[in-house]
């Protein structure tokens, strides 16, 4: 029964697969994924498919859109340890304990879950982006090692306390839109190109005054610095032109 089901789902899709990336849309009431590890699919994106079973897949899977599949566990996913994008927004997620094991994550999207625990995302050293946006995430403390992480989007939480955030110095996006936050002079140390504080309750916005007057300050800095490379290189780049036809005349005057 089992090699039957396999050989069908092989014959499904076999076709459909394009530049290593398979798209499965489908209300079907149960999903198992084993057949994909004998496809050619780097990609896999799996939309409406209720009650996946995950099997060990093919180690070229580095990417998988698990969206609006109504999951409500993701028990077996921590076999996928080669994954370096995991998609799971839109499910009924209440824990991702799975995804610790997930260790050369770059890309985590949990948005439109109940989650209330990111502990599981603390061991993901090579995390840059993380959405978690529409959860019931109130701690951000298991974010404060990830010195990697580039984007942050936490937008609709129960986020009071962004002081984790502290040690992250390749932060350049975040997103904190909807959440409790009142203090957010943290925010002057981080070398932020995007910021979305909307709707919270910050008392003090000084820290920002300052953020925004370090950020215009390193741009200039930036500016001076590109604008004297450039002129140096046609200064000397002149002088080596000078150079050059003075002694191509002396040649020629000596002939």
């Amino acid at each position: 029964m089992e090699e039957d089901y396999e050989t069908k789902m092989i014959q499904k899709y076999q076709n459909d697969v394009q530049k290593q990336e398979l798209k499965i849309i489908s209300n079907n009431q149960l999903l198992d994924l084993s057949f994909v590890d004998k496809l050619s699919v780097n990609r896999l994106t799996v939309f409406s498919c209720y009650n996946i079973i995950f099997k060990e897949l093919s180690l070229k899977v580095t990417s998988l859109w698990l969206n609006k599949c109504k999951l409500e566990s993701i028990a077996g996913l921590e076999q996928m340890i080669w994954l370096k994008s995991l998609n799971l927004f839109e499910n009924l997620l209440s824990s991702i304990d799975p995804v610790k094991f997930l260790v050369n994550l770059r890309q985590l999207n949990l948005g439109n879950n109940f989650i209330a625990d990111l502990s599981p995302v603390q061991p993901l050293k090579h995390l840059t982006v993380l959405e978690a946006f529409s959860n019931n995430i109130s701690s951000l403390a298991p974010l404060q090692k990830l010195s990697l992480i580039t984007n942050i989007n936490m937008y609709s939480n129960s986020v009071s306390d962004i002081s984790p955030l502290r040690s992250l110095k390749n932060l350049k996006f975040l997103y904190l839109g909807f959440n409790q936050i009142s203090d957010v002079h943290i925010l002057q140390f981080l070398p932020l190109v995007e910021l979305d504080l909307n709707e919270n309750q910050i008392v003090d916005v000084e820290p920002l005054k300052l953020a925004t007057k370090k950020r215009l300050g390193s741009d200039w800095r930036t500016f001076c610095r590109t604008f004297l490379y450039i002129l140096y290189y046609y200064i000397i780049k002149y002088i080596l032109y000078i150079m050059i036809k003075d002694i191509t005349l002396l040649t020629s005057s000596s002939s």
